[in-house]
């Protein structure tokens, strides 16, 4: 039978009714009582206790414990917390030719976040060069989008005060991993126990490593012993699905807990867009946003590397958006398959 937590009046009556049957001619219950006064301070402290205790409770399994706890639990698995990474990317600099920009050089964004440049860089005969530069703080807010501006704190000479990111972006922040995710890693771990390398053992092991959010196992992909494993990084908006630093990492990682028979390769899948084009019964700006909400959720959860959106499942995505009546699904017309190496997402949305 489940145990119901007592209220604080409920304890407080209580406390009061056994005050009174202690202490013969006492009355507890009423306002100016000293009896009463005590008997409030300790029904405070006893509700005080229930609290903690239905905290501790909470925190004793691993399916509902939270925070340091939680992660004390995953890590009897082998599971940890991933830890917040910083955004890095490309830019370009430009100014006077055989100008030089030391690493460690500061810019700065117009939402106040600082990136420094990675490398020395010397401008090349046009006067122009392309470096590789990183957030100096963690987190989704390193994240620029492609082509906009950064500015010098401090220029060096001979080079322009403005530098532009170049057009895959700075990607790569994200943030601490919050309990719901690493609950959800833990418990698919506790359900699936390492079997010597079978395809979950990939995917576990894929998804351990920091920056990797999702990942798809392609066993004998190239033939007997290749695996071929998919990974992305949900914060990244690059061509591919994860940046060319967080692939590798992957990849290391998994050659050191791998078979050693097994030839692993982990491949970023490219974006293939798929646009859609569609008439909307009523067609207003809020059903325009629940219908791209919809569909943006209808490709995270079923493409996959190669995979295929069927066109049933648009159409089921487009009705089930809050507000829509009837519609129309110009584009696509059928199933739509994603090329070798490549990946489906939610593409132009053109309203007709």
């Amino acid at each position: 039978m489940p145990f119901n937590r007592p209220s604080l009046s409920q304890i407080q009556n209580r406390v009061q009714a056994d005050l009174q049957t202690r202490i013969e001619g006492s009355t507890p219950s009423l306002r100016r009582s000293v009896l009463g006064v005590f008997a409030s301070a300790l029904s405070s402290a006893i509700h005080s206790l229930y609290g903690f205790v239905a905290y501790r409770s909470e925190q004793s399994v691993p399916y509902s414990a939270t925070g340091d706890d939680l992660a004390r639990w995953a890590s009897l698995w082998s599971v940890g917390r991933r830890q917040p990474t910083y955004a890095s990317g490309s830019i370009t600099i430009t100014g006077d030719p055989a100008a030089t920009i030391a690493a460690g050089k500061a810019l700065q964004s117009a939402n106040g976040i600082e990136y420094q440049v990675s490398n020395p860089v010397v401008l090349d005969g046009t006067g122009s060069a392309v470096a590789l530069v990183t957030a100096q703080v963690p987190g989704a807010v390193g994240n620029q989008a492609g082509n906009t501006l950064l500015s010098f704190i401090s220029p060096a000479l001979g080079v322009n005060a403005v530098a532009q990111i170049t057009a895959d972006g700075i990607n790569g922040g994200a943030e601490l991993e919050d309990d719901d995710s690493l609950r959800a890693r833990m418990i698919e771990r506790i359900q699936n126990p390492p079997h010597g390398g079978n395809a979950f053992d990939y995917e576990i092991w894929a998804t351990s490593v920091r920056g990797v959010s999702r990942a798809w196992v392609f066993p004998l992909y190239l033939g007997a012993g290749n695996v071929r494993v998919y990974i992305a990084d949900d914060s990244y908006a690059g061509v591919t699905l994860a940046s060319a630093a967080t692939v590798a990492a992957a990849q290391a990682y998994i050659d050191s807990v791998r078979p050693v028979t097994a030839d692993v390769d982990v491949v970023a899948p490219n974006r293939q867009a798929v646009n859609i084009r569609v008439t909307l019964v009523p067609n207003t700006p809020a059903i325009r946003a629940s219908v791209q909400a919809a569909l943006a959720d209808l490709f995270t959860r079923e493409a996959a590397p190669e995979g295929t959106i069927l066109l049933t499942h648009v159409r089921e995505a487009i009705s089930q958006a809050v507000g829509e009546y009837d519609h129309n699904l110009i584009t696509p017309s059928a199933n739509v398959t994603a090329a070798a190496g490549a990946i489906l997402v939610l593409g132009t949305l053109t309203w007709t």
